[in-house]
């Protein structure tokens, strides 16, 4: 949070108006604490976010490399969320995939504060939808493969929402 204004900062509105936050992030922590992997998988996210439909090859499940300390890594799946700030509304969006598919998927808004479901994605691959999400959805729901995001689909096909 900014706690003064400076007008040569990039200081954003908070969706309530209370604040102004500077986009800014940081990871610390000791030698070999994970930071690079925490940064690995925002990087694989937005990734999977752009080019899932469009690169990843329809038949060949999902290209994850599975968190390796857990026990049978690759019999559970990966999971990655954010809450971020698009036009003064607050957003989350988040999936879960494993070896083979999309295990769910979600995007909510919240203007005026309260939570609006723009799609979720099941585990039976079923895309369900809220009101608040117009324009092509039923068409792009129909392209989405197993292996591919709801979201990456819109994109690709030029959705302007």
């Amino acid at each position: 949070m900014a706690a003064d204004h400076h007008a040569e900062r990039a200081e954003a509105e908070t969706p309530n108006g209370d604040f102004r936050a500077v986009s800014v992030c940081a990871v610390y922590g000791t030698n070999a604490s994970g930071k690079s992997n925490v940064i690995d998988a925002v990087g694989w996210m937005r990734r999977a976010v752009l080019s899932s439909f469009r690169h990843w090859d329809p038949s060949g499940g999902v290209p994850r490399r599975p968190f390796a300390l857990r026990d049978d890594a690759a019999a559970h799946p990966s999971s990655f969320a954010l809450d971020f700030i698009l036009g003064g509304v607050h957003h989350q969006f988040g999936f879960s995939v494993n070896d083979d598919r999309v295990t769910e998927e979600w995007l909510y808004y919240y203007p005026e504060g309260r939570q609006r479901r723009l799609y979720e994605r099941g585990a039976d691959g079923v895309v369900t939808f809220g009101r608040w999400l117009t324009g092509r959805r039923k068409l792009i729901a129909e392209l989405l493969r197993p292996n591919s995001l709801y979201l990456s689909v819109a994109a690709a096909q030029g959705h302007e929402q």
